[in-house]
């Protein structure tokens, strides 16, 4: 016997509702997948005490010229130990790694240990006169390893680094012992009641020489470059103290108002000193001038 017609359209009906309540059920699944993949994507969790983000580097460049804190070298006698922020002090020759980001012209900034492979680091800072770049070690040894050359502070001999080029030329502190003592001279040349440094440089090719003057900035302590000169002949300097007689554009000797240099080539003879009114450097013939 056959079922009623209307119970055969229950069943179907049933079945239908059946199958939507299954596929509403695995879509909803679905979307709740989707959005739990989705939350994890965007929530990212963030690192605490970290130092900085830094750029993934090849294995073994840590600490080279192409690394995010390249290394650095001590070039100052020491940098004392301090117990308040935990610095254990540096000597000459000594290691460290330079933050780029946060140094500036008169301050280093830099870190014991490399923050690319630890990352809790602790970074300090010194005067940025004590450091150089480690690939320029070699020079600086060979360049300053003079004993009047060894003796300049460190901040005099980058200024020396970052000067040794001019209108096409390259110069360079004399690698001879005897010419040394002639071409390093020491005076306050400015009047500031402070000690200033002035050095020859030579271009042995060319047989010419170039003149620097270092005077200090009283308030950062370091120094910068006063005077700087060419000239065309291998120059000799030594200087002379305040009331010295010299000629200054003058039919005799006078007495010199401030210390200054004496410069000797083969022809030529001048007296170099500041002039405190016209705020320069100016030049005199060491001869009489006619009146």
């Amino acid at each position: 016997m056959k079922p009623p017609y209307f119970i055969n359209i229950l069943s179907k009906a049933s079945l239908f509702l059946l199958a939507l309540l299954l596929v509403m059920c695995k879509n909803r699944d679905t979307d709740s997948a989707t959005n739990k993949t989705d939350s994890t994507v965007l929530v990212k969790p963030i690192a605490q005490d970290s130092i900085s983000e830094v750029p993934e580097i090849e294995e073994g460049d840590e600490g080279s010229e192409g690394s995010y804190y390249p290394e650095n070298i001590v070039i100052g006698k020491s940098l004392p130990a301090n117990t308040t922020t935990g610095f254990p002090g540096l000597k000459f020759g000594d290691k460290v790694y330079y933050d780029s980001e946060n140094s500036d012209e008169n301050t280093t900034v830099f870190y014991l240990q490399n923050p690319e492979k630890v990352k809790l680091s602790k970074s300090y800072n010194a005067r940025a006169d004590y450091f150089i770049r480690a690939s320029d070690l070699e020079e600086y040894q060979t360049k300053f390893s003079l004993a009047a050359f060894t003796a300049l502070q460190p901040g005099v001999k980058k200024l020396i680094l970052d000067n040794d080029y001019n209108n096409g030329n390259d110069y360079s502190p004399t690698q001879n012992e005897e010419r040394s003592r002639t071409v390093v001279a020491y005076g306050d040349y400015d009047a500031d009641g402070i000690k200033d440094v002035a050095i020859i440089l030579d271009n042995n090719e060319k047989q010419i020489s170039r003149l620097l003057i270092a005077c200090t900035n009283k308030a950062t302590k370091q120094p910068y470059l006063a005077f700087a000169e060419n000239y065309n002949d291998k120059i000799r300097i030594n200087s002379y103290n305040v009331g010295s007689r010299v000629f200054m554009n003058s039919p005799t000797l006078v007495a010199a108002p401030i210390d200054g240099l004496i410069l000797n080539g083969e022809d030529v003879k001048l007296a170099i000193m500041y002039n405190k009114k016209l705020q320069k450097y100016k030049s005199y013939f060491q001869e009489a001038m006619e009146e």
